[in-house]
This record gives C-alpha cells, sequence and structure tokens, in this order.
C-alpha cells in the first residue's frame, strides 16, 4: 500500500512539475480546428414551420462560414469539417475524425429550439466534468474487469492521468466558451446571453481536446427565428465563433 501510494504521489508530483514549466513560445505543428455542423441527412435537428427552414442547413452555413473567417485570419490553421454536405454522420465517427486529425480544438455548432416556441438568445455548452470523471472510471474498472484483475497502482495511475486531462480540457473549453459568449454579447447586445453551462452532450464525449457546443439562437421563436435565418445574421453569428477560436489560437501559440 506505501509504495502504491507513493507511486501515484510521484506522477501526481510530476505532472504538477511538468505542468509549472516555462511555456514552450511556438507551435510544433499546426494548428488544427474541428467544426462539426449538428445534424444532417435524417437528421434535420429543429425546425420552423413558418419559415420551412432546418437546424441542419443553418449550421451548415455557420460551419462554412467559420471555416472561412479562420483561414482567412490566421491562414497556417488547418480546418476539419465533421461534414461538408448535406448527410448523416453520427456522433462516433464526428468523434474519431477530431481524434484521428488530433485537433487542439472541437467546435459543434447548433440552432435551439424550446416546448413552447417561447425562449430566446445563446449559450454555449461544455462536458459536464463530474459525469465524466465518473465515466472514466467506470470505463477503467470495466477495462481491469475484463482482464481478470483490479485496478492496481499502475491502473490508478493511468486513471489519474486520464482525469487530469479532463480537467485541463474541461478548463481549456470553459475559456472558449466564454469567449464565444463574450464575442456574441459584443456583436448582440439586445440578445439575451444564457450563459456558458455545462451539458452531457454525446458529440463531446470521447474526445481527446477541449470541445464545446454553441447554440446560436432558437429557430423556432416568433421574433428570433426570422431574424436567426438571414444571411447577414448567420455571417456576424460565425465572426464571434471565429473570435472564440481565435482567443484561443493565441492562447495556444503562446503557452504551446
Amino acid at each position: 500500500m506505501r509504495r502504491r501510494s507513493l507511486l501515484l504521489t510521484g506522477i501526481a508530483w510530476g505532472i504538477a512539475r511538468t505542468a509549472l514549466a516555462a511555456p514552450v513560445p511556438v507551435l510544433h505543428r499546426d494548428f488544427v480546428l474541428v467544426i462539426d455542423p449538428g445534424h444532417g441527412g435524417s437528421n434535420h435537428g429543429c425546425s420552423s414551420g413558418l419559415l420551412q427552414v432546418e437546424e441542419k442547413h443553418l449550421t451548415l452555413r455557420i460551419a462554412q462560414a467559420v471555416e472561412a473567417l479562420v483561414h482567412a485570419k490566421v491562414p497556417g490553421v488547418r480546418v476539419v469539417l465533421t461534414r461538408t454536405r448535406d448527410e448523416g454522420v453520427p456522433l462516433s465517427e464526428r468523434i474519431a475524425a477530431a481524434n484521428e486529425a488530433q485537433a487542439d480544438l472541437f467546435v459543434s455548432v447548433h440552432v435551439n429550439a424550446s416546448p413552447k416556441s417561447d425562449q430566446s438568445g445563446y449559450e454555449t455548452f461544455v462536458l459536464d466534468l463530474e459525469s465524466s470523471k465518473r465515466e472514466v472510471a467506470r470505463t477503467a474498472r470495466r477495462d481491469h474487469a475484463r482482464g481478470g484483475s483490479a485496478l492496481n497502482a499502475e491502473g490508478d495511475a493511468a486513471l489519474m492521468i486520464r482525469e487530469l486531462a479532463l480537467r485541463a480540457n474541461f478548463n481549456k473549453a470553459t475559456r472558449v466558451a466564454h469567449a464565444i459568449q463574450q464575442s456574441m454579447k459584443r456583436q448582440f447586445p439586445s440578445r439575451q446571453d444564457r450563459g456558458v453551462r455545462q451539458g452531457a452532450f454525446d458529440v463531446l464525449r470521447g474526445l481527446e481536446m477541449p470541445g464545446v457546443l454553441t447554440e446560436v439562437g432558437f429557430l423556432d421563436h416568433a421574433g428570433e427565428g426570422p431574424w436567426l435565418v438571414q444571411p447577414e445574421t448567420l455571417q456576424v453569428i460565425a465572426e464571434s465563433i471565429c473570435d472564440g477560436v481565435l482567443a484561443f489560437y493565441k492562447e495556444h501559440v503562446h503557452l504551446g
């Protein structure tokens, strides 16, 4: 038991020492941004019957506008879209694509709706940290159970490292979410800022990088819906998302 405790303490100390090391001022590879236009194909998302507009089309337009803005402002950034046309892409494939691309940031774009069509505003979500930690722990226990053994010191250490990575990505994602919200507030001072929130979104589970899901407005709201579908509105929303990405990019460049 003492040896196990010393091992965990040593690993934690080593991670903390690494975290306190001097920042690296340059990127050793391209910054990779994955933009996920929500829904697609037979998964239409929310809609507004009067406007005959579906969420899946708006999210793709916004994602493509963000891609163009990011390329224009930071040519060295590599942008990957999880879909480039109206097609159904399973969530597992979206997550796998981001991980395989070794993305630095994942942004999922959505449009909202409410049960009574009476809500409006914009909000950005990060993955709920505590439920994510519980899921990681359950996965680790299952993996060891399949191997016929309980968690040992090495397993505990690996679990600790995974939880620390979760915490680091959560903190980074939260900063991106706040940056998006702040830019939205500057662009749309009269709209309702619904804030940064935590949620158990499947499209954010399993990501190996910070990820956010932004709900840019309510398509079914009588006042916000018609305004939301205007091309100029979508462009300004894309600019707000781009601002959040660039804030994180600049931090990433400086802190490496």
